[in-house]
């Protein structure tokens, strides 16, 4: 944060209205991060308000510590242009459990999205995500509770990233797709390393 000049645009890019002009120190990183974060939030609400319609994609992974994240993803469309956000990616510190992912990702779209229930009902139309019961099970999960407590003709289906990762998956076991990412993985650690 040393040189302004250097960052000029970047601060024309976020819409920042006045930045003084004095000397910036290393310490001031973080106070630009936080208003980053805060213009950012400030972009989702108005995608929020402003999109027809909303759709959801999750996931939810244990890492190698054992700890478990739920990525959250909001899709929008503006002036016929489809927009990805990243919606929020928060730690599942109780259970994984289908009671809990639902009460996060409701959390994350009242609190980052700035929609009320009833907007929330109106706005989103699908929920994408795996397979698995915990999102998919037709009693207590997720996308069924979507259903049941806040959006009642929601649609929910796979989610397309992993349709292409199980396509991935199938068509490696054909000899001559195999035979070509090994090719592609020889090329990327040739050049890479």
């Amino acid at each position: 944060m040393i040189d302004y000049e250097d960052l000029k645009y970047l601060f024309q890019l976020l819409k920042v209205k006045s930045v003084s002009r004095k000397p910036w120190f290393d310490t001031l990183g973080w106070g630009m991060a936080e208003v980053m974060h805060i213009l950012l939030l400030e972009a989702i609400k108005v995608a929020f308000v402003v999109a027809p319609f909303i759709v959801i994609s999750a996931d939810e992974v244990t890492m190698i510590d054992k700890t478990q994240w739920l990525s959250n993803h909001l899709y929008v469309v503006q002036k016929w242009k489809h927009i990805p956000i990243l919606l929020c990616v928060e730690v599942v510190s109780l259970s994984a459990a289908s009671d809990n992912i639902f009460y996060l990702m409701v959390k994350c779209m009242l609190d980052f999205g700035g929609l009320g229930v009833e907007e929330l009902a109106w706005k989103l139309v699908n929920i994408g995500c795996d397979e698995f019961s915990v999102f998919q099970g037709h009693r207590i999960g997720v996308t069924t509770q979507f259903r049941n407590k806040v959006v009642p003709f929601t649609i929910r289906m796979h989610c397309f990233a992993h349709w292409t990762n199980l396509a991935v998956i199938t068509l490696s076991n054909v000899p001559l797709l195999h035979w070509l990412e090994g090719i592609l993985q020889n090329m990327h650690v040739f050049l890479f390393s």
